[in-house]
């Protein structure tokens, strides 16, 4: 038997998506882009020419209408495999076939847009992909797989990202398959147990120094490329943190004003709510030049939301 499907989604996840169900040897009838196709990144275009040169690339497909129309020319679709779209899918078309959804978070915790970031936020240490069947609630549906993960405390955004994208590579034609023939069953999951999240937005990126040292070095990790990266004020200039480590020493400063830079011995860092942290790079928004050696005594980093 011939088991269809159609890979949908928005980003770079398309394409491992993609690959997996292609290797397992299931008929990916199109592949959906829910952004137009102007704005598919070159190198996304090539990574989806090169393992599926032949399938259709539709675009703009963000609505339930013209998901219908295209599902209305196409032969049987099994199952839709979803990744990474970003709005909810419209009741219509899920009373027309199943739609396995990807979600980078161990659901029910973390339903929402970005759980990643916000997981490495918390400090999370293990994580999951899970593969479920989407409904009305968000990422609300039933189980079909959970694969595990660890997020290591030298982990970022980029690596973790990494991560998923290797276990849904591996993992997606599999799930599908498994589902689609009977041998995987999709579990309810126990909604007591939800948390959410909400979309971020690149103005939820100013650091806020008054916090503590590890949660700022959580917020760095969290938001590098590719997301618009940690920002600050340098003496009134608009900079990037790409990455920060914590020195607990500078915990022994009881006056302190959280931003301001401050030295012990040779260190040079940035002090905090609670201690302080030593920026491995700092760059400069506008043009990416490194600024970390720049730093003196006595320069203050804030943010439009020291205020608040």
């Amino acid at each position: 038997m011939t088991y269809a499907t159609v890979a949908w989604g928005q980003g770079p996840a398309i394409v491992p998506l993609a690959a997996s169900l292609i290797d397992a040897g299931i008929c990916v009838r199109e592949i959906w882009y829910q952004d137009p196709l102007c704005a598919l990144p070159k190198t996304i275009h090539l990574d989806l020419a090169s393992i599926a040169d032949r399938i259709p690339l539709i675009g703009e497909m963000n609505s339930s209408a013209r998901v219908l129309e295209r599902l209305e020319k196409l032969p049987e679709v099994n199952t839709i495999t979803e990744v990474f779209y970003t709005k909810i899918i419209g009741r219509q078309v899920l009373e027309r076939t199943n739609v396995i959804n990807i979600h980078p978070a161990p659901l029910p915790r973390y339903r929402g847009a970005h759980p990643l970031p916000w997981q490495i936020m918390r400090g999370e240490t293990k994580s999951a992909v899970t593969f479920h069947l989407a409904d009305s609630d968000l990422d609300g549906g039933p189980i079909i797989s959970q694969v595990p993960f660890h997020i290591e405390e030298s982990d970022n955004y980029s690596s973790v990202l990494a991560k998923v994208f290797a276990i849904i590579r591996a993992q997606a034609g599999r799930v599908f398959t498994g589902f689609v023939r009977g041998e995987l069953s999709a579990v309810p999951q126990d909604h007591t147990d939800a948390t959410y999240v909400v979309k971020r937005a690149p103005h939820d990126g100013w650091i806020v120094w008054s916090w503590s040292a590890p949660e700022i070095r959580n917020f760095v990790r969290a938001l590098t490329a590719p997301l618009p990266g940690a920002w600050s004020l340098w003496n009134g200039q608009k900079v990037i943190l790409d990455q920060v480590e914590i020195d607990p020493r500078f915990s022994k400063f009881v006056g302190r004003t959280p931003g301001q830079v401050a030295s012990l011995g040779r260190t040079v860092a940035i002090l905090t709510g609670d201690s302080a942290i030593v920026p491995s790079r700092i760059r400069e928004s506008e043009t990416g030049r490194d600024i970390t050696g720049a730093l003196h005594v006595n320069d203050r980093f804030s943010s439009p939301l020291a205020a608040l």
